[in-house]
């Protein structure tokens, strides 16, 4: 049996170590100026807050009660060259490798964006890695378009 539901103080320690593991898995993969050291030393603290941030939102999905997955995201205000609103950022989002193609990322994504609509958001946005073709295809399939394209020449 798998659920979702809002994150706890008591599911910090497992959040960070999925959080850790995104960043391996992702980042590290696709960006190679990503501090690996940051989720290590940051992320409990940074759980932490988004738990007790009243907009911001931080999701758990259990498999028969264990946690395998998580979404964390906030509101912020639409930024001054847009017109006035709110939007919500899906900051991050992680279901571990033995339950993936069960559901969770949907419906962690749609817990989130069913969140943001009850509170006033006018859009929902989330940013991905080019190179990460399964969370581009998840976004897609929950009705997320691509808007820009953020290019990138490394210097030596």
């Amino acid at each position: 049996m798998s659920g979702v539901g809002v994150a706890t103080a008591d599911d910090i320690d497992d959040l960070a170590e999925m959080q850790l593991a995104l960043f391996r898995e992702d980042a590290a993969v696709h960006d190679r100026f990503v501090d690996l050291r940051w989720p290590e030393t940051e992320s409990r603290a940074d759980l932490s807050r988004l738990c007790d941030d009243e907009d911001s939102l931080v999701l758990v999905a259990r498999v028969h009660g264990a946690p395998v997955g998580y979404l964390a995201g906030y509101i912020t205000a639409a930024p001054p060259t847009r017109f006035p609103g709110t939007h919500a950022m899906l900051r991050s989002l992680y279901v571990e490798p033995d339950h993936r193609h069960e559901g969770l990322a949907g419906h962690l994504t749609e817990r989130f964006v069913s969140w943001a609509r009850d509170r006033g958001c006018n859009q929902v946005r989330v940013d991905c890695y080019a190179g990460n073709a399964a969370a581009r295809r998840l976004y897609e399939r929950h009705g997320f378009a691509a808007l820009s394209v953020s290019n990138v020449r490394y210097l030596e």
